[in-house]
């Protein structure tokens, strides 16, 4: 019984306060203009400003994700291109020490 007078006051102070926020709303717009729409314009650039910032953040941390990923297969590259002209160049100089111009002419006419 207690718990239904409760809700019923409840009820009444919900139902003032929402006419009473209907009621005067229109007229505090008409005292203070300017204070509503300096609130409205404020927290639009609050969300602008909050919006611009995480931007900013992101692109940053990307960029230098890319940055660090771009440096590491770079440094992949140089070194298989590093192995590669080694591997060839010894490759060539073992080949250079063992080719006999002598024997090559000889095979070349038998």
């Amino acid at each position: 019984m207690r718990l239904a007078y409760m809700f019923i006051k409840l009820g009444i102070i919900g139902a003032i306060l929402i006419a009473s926020g209907f009621i005067f709303s229109s007229e505090i717009n008409t005292l203070f203009p300017n204070t509503s729409t300096s609130v409205v314009e404020s927290l639009k650039s609050d969300v602008s400003d909050i919006g611009i910032k995480t931007t900013q953040s992101v692109e940053k941390r990307v960029e230098k994700s890319l940055d660090s990923a771009i440096d590491k297969t770079n440094e992949k590259i140089n070194d298989g291109i590093n192995d590669v002209r080694q591997s060839s160049s010894n490759l060539i100089s073992n080949q250079l020490t063992n080719f006999n111009p002598v024997e090559s002419v000889k095979n070349i006419f038998q």
